[in-house]
């Protein structure tokens, strides 16, 4: 049970700190103006009287579509800082199974020294990942 509770713990630091980077950098490219361009075409879109019900609909959707984009490439990032961080403490876990140490005091300090190892590689990788993140917000 505590190993969950280490495991726990670990990604929810994690996942606060990829959070911090992703606001920061997101204010940083001034991610919100994407949004405010996104609304300021759709209600142009509004403006338009020769739009029939579908042409409307796609014009709206062009509209946002940007955004879409932008919020599927953050929503992959994360998905992949979550999966490496996954396999690395699968990798914990595997170590731990495979030990023949029969001390579970010093087999669950081991499994949580890794997962806390797991936890400080992330973190030591924020920085490359905002630097990638960024990159890719300028392609928009």
């Amino acid at each position: 049970m505590q190993f969950r509770t280490c495991l726990h713990h670990c990604i929810e630091i994690t996942f606060e700190e990829f959070t911090y980077v992703y606001v920061r950098y997101s204010k940083y490219f001034e991610f919100f103006c994407f949004q405010g361009d996104a609304f300021n075409c759709s209600y142009r879109c509004t403006e338009d009287p020769s739009l029939d019900p579908l042409q409307f609909n796609q014009c709206v959707e062009k509209c946002s579509s940007k955004i879409s984009q932008v919020e599927q490439t953050m929503a992959q990032e994360m998905q992949s800082v979550q999966d490496r961080l996954m396999r690395c403490i699968h990798s914990c876990e595997d170590k731990a199974k495979d030990s023949n140490d029969k001390d579970q005091n010093r087999l669950r300090s081991g499994f949580e020294s890794c997962v806390v190892s797991c936890a400080d590689e992330i973190q030591q990788l924020l920085p490359k990942i905002e630097t990638r993140m960024s990159d890719q917000l300028k392609r928009f």
